[in-house]
């Protein structure tokens, strides 16, 4: 069980009457008030000084209360994992009072361990989001990155977005809480295509595919299934709602990986139909069936490969929380079929702390993006 200390927080004012910003130096004063609190009770709760140590800064976004309840948690979740400053930046509505609120919190997992990060809450109207980048770098912790991540749906074309993007290395998005998946991959493909974007790219949706990439890849490690890669014919792949994005974000990887030219894209009700054109000049056909569920997320991915009668069918598919199944189908052959330990859904603190590891350019991921991005143009247009 982890105990938590947190020093009495404050609040303070940002703006003056006209709405003239004020120093950021009562930010740094009075977290350095709170810092010494903090500190002093936890020598008093566990007989040793806390660990202050941050190695980056993390700029959050969010947009309402529940958006900041989930934020507010997650942080707290990735305390002991990478201690950090983190600032988290609320979109008010026009015409609301924007002021700051500091606070310092400290999680000791363990009587020799307590880790602590600091949070500087910064609550902005959308009329005033101009003033937010000129508080955020005074903010920002000297010779560590900096990481902004965007909770919820992003105009990326907004001049609000371009403000508040200017401090940050790396920009995560989540293109899973979207009304629409293809609208927020398609969006987010044009934007970076732009090449306008000073910092690296990632997407949350993007991470919680891992697994099911390995899977797949490691479908292929056999020798004698490698030639089976440039024979694929048919993709079929079910999900629910809610991985819709992580399906298309599947096939682009696919796509992109394996030299596959978007040519056509269809949708008949819950059913989207893809075709392109292998590296050898054969067609492929993608089937992305959704599902009626809204709990398992990917659900299968079949794969088709091969010429005639000399047909391979490779299935993976989830058995559980933290089970799939990889299964080989050759004609004339037993049916082989391997269970597998799988990590199941990561939780949002889990792929928050991976995403805030990388601190280069995720071509793999680009790459994907670009080519699921295709068929959406295709599929737009129709």
């Amino acid at each position: 069980m982890a105990a938590t200390v947190s020093a009495p927080s404050a609040r303070m004012q940002v703006t003056d009457e006209q709405g003239a910003s004020v120093s950021v130096d009562r930010l740094a004063t009075e977290m350095a008030r709170l810092w010494a609190q903090v500190s002093q009770d936890v020598e008093q709760a566990f007989g040793h000084p806390p660990i202050h140590t941050s190695v980056l800064t993390l700029i959050v976004v969010a947009c309402g209360r529940s958006e900041m309840r989930l934020a507010d948690r997650t942080l707290h979740q990735l305390a002991e994992q990478l201690p950090s400053r983190a600032i988290l930046v609320e979109i008010t509505p026009p015409g609301s009072q924007f002021d700051a609120h500091v606070s310092a919190h400290c999680r000791a997992l363990d009587p020799e361990r307590a880790t602590c990060y600091e949070l500087i809450e910064l609550h902005a109207p959308q009329d005033q989001l101009a003033a937010v980048p000129s508080l955020l770098l005074p903010l920002e912790l000297f010779d560590v990155p900096s990481f902004m991540w965007w909770l919820g749906p992003v105009e990326f074309n907004s001049p609000e977005f371009a403000r508040l993007l200017t401090p940050a290395e790396r920009i995560i998005i989540d293109s899973s809480r979207w009304d629409s998946a293809t609208d927020a991959l398609l969006e987010f493909a044009r934007f970076l295509r732009q090449g306008s974007l000073g910092c690296t790219s990632s997407d949350l949706t993007w991470a919680r595919c891992t697994s099911w990439r390995e899977l797949i890849a490691q479908s292929f490690d056999n020798p004698l299934a490698r030639p089976l890669l440039t024979a694929i014919q048919h993709v079929e792949i079910d999900y629910d709602p809610p991985a819709e994005a992580q399906a298309l974000l599947l096939v682009g990887w696919l796509g992109a990986r394996l030299g596959w030219q978007p040519s056509g894209a269809e949708r008949h009700g819950s059913t989207m139909s893809l075709t392109a054109r292998s590296a050898r000049g054969g067609d492929v056909n993608i089937v992305l069936n959704r599902q009626s569920s809204v709990s398992v997320g990917l659900r299968a991915v079949r794969l088709l490969a091969g010429s005639g009668r000399h047909n391979t069918r490779i299935t993976v598919r989830r058995r559980g929380e933290r089970l799939a199944a990889v299964a080989i189908e050759t004609a004339g052959m037993p049916r082989q079929e391997r269970i597998v330990t799988d990590e199941g859904k990561p939780t949002l603190a889990d792929l928050i702390s991976a995403e805030l590891l990388l601190h280069t350019r995720d071509r793999v991921f680009e790459e994907a993006l670009e080519n699921a991005a295709e068929y959406l143009e295709r599929l737009d247009a129709t």
